[in-house]
């Protein structure tokens, strides 16, 4: 039985605290309603809470407000901007496990490490790999390469 209109939910609330004042089981109550037996549990546990008065109070659907306020991200970006060399990291760029840490450090916030793409995404940050390359390559050897040996070694036209 899915409701969408308070009233509705008020008069579903209420034949359900009626059942159960007249003496029927939660599970009787749930088949006889169409409801689930947690369903059943829940509004009778609120209807408690709510000190035996109806209407029930319901959750508000809005959603959950971002632990990190606006003023907090704009310091988180101007942060990141700084680079990680900044925050005492011994490389300069920025992974999640990174910037976790910072936000833990500076906002005393801990997220999930999958959620830092997001805050990422709403500051217009993208995380970089770092560009790799081969510590034992010297730079004048491989011009010197090229400009000499390579040309020898393509095919003539």
């Amino acid at each position: 039985m899915k409701l969408y209109l308070e009233e509705s939910i008020d008069y579903r609330d209420k034949l359900v605290v009626e059942a159960s004042e007249a003496g029927f089981g939660q599970s009787k109550i749930a088949s006889m309603y169409g409801l689930h037996q947690s369903t059943v549990s829940r509004l009778l546990k609120r209807y408690r809470a709510n000190g035996n008065q109806l209407p029930l109070p319901h959750s508000s659907t809005a959603s959950a407000k971002p632990a990190l306020s606006a003023s907090d991200e704009l310091v988180l970006k101007e942060i990141i901007s700084a680079g990680a060399l900044s925050q005492g990291y011994e490389s300069d760029y920025w992974d999640r496990k990174r910037i976790k840490d910072v936000i833990r450090q500076n906002f005393g916030i801990d997220y999930h490490i999958s959620y830092i793409s997001r805050i990422l995404k709403r500051l217009n940050h993208t995380l970089q790999k770092p560009q790799r390359s081969d510590y034992r390559q010297d730079a004048a050897q491989q011009e010197k390469w090229i400009k000499e040996s390579l040309p020898s070694l393509k095919k003539s036209t």
